[in-house]
């Protein structure tokens, strides 16, 4: 049934997202600007963060 109501949705109605969660991100006063970079998939690669 649910595949049957998202069939007749995507086919009759469809949607568009209007809403996309932007990514909050905060660091200590010790971490060197730029050395943190988040990735697509929401996690950061900590080997790279540099410290003062």
């Amino acid at each position: 049934m649910i595949y049957e109501a998202m069939k007749i949705h995507k086919e009759d109605f469809g949607h568009i997202p209007l809403h996309q969660q932007a990514l909050a991100w905060g660091v200590r006063d010790e971490v060197i600007d730029g050395s943190v970079k988040p990735r697509p998939s929401n996690d950061v690669e900590l080997k790279l963060i540099k410290m003062k």
